[in-house]
């Protein structure tokens, strides 16, 4: 499944104070892949095998997630997991800061250059 919006073309617009993409999915996934340019990207209570979350300018929030795999990636911007569990957990950031809390995993991969 794939979805495009037009966050861009709305920001412009005043009148429109918050630009919100809301997905709920009450199922396991086999794999959550979400591909953004700028923007924080929240994600919350879901369970997949695979999560590949990335953004160029934004931060990522993540809560709840279970699964085998987590990869958390952003190019300017920082990274927070709270309350999950994962079999191998890959975090990077070029110049955001990194937080995991409550994360359990049997390997961690975190990075940050000029993060903390």
């Amino acid at each position: 499944m794939k979805f495009n919006t037009i966050i861009d073309f709305m920001k412009k617009r005043k009148q429109l104070k918050k630009d919100e993409l809301v997905i709920t999915w009450p199922e396991p996934l086999d794999m959550l892949s979400v591909n953004n340019k700028d923007g924080k990207v929240i994600v919350t209570d879901i369970e997949a095998e695979e999560f590949r979350i990335t953004t160029e300018e934004g931060a990522i929030e993540c809560a709840g997630l279970t699964g085998n795999y987590g990869e958390l990636r952003s190019a300017m911007g920082a990274l927070k997991l709270e309350s999950s569990d994962f079999m191998n957990l890959f975090m990077e950031t070029e110049m955001g800061r990194l937080t995991a809390a409550g994360v359990s995993s049997e390997r961690y991969h975190l990075v940050t250059e000029l993060g903390k």
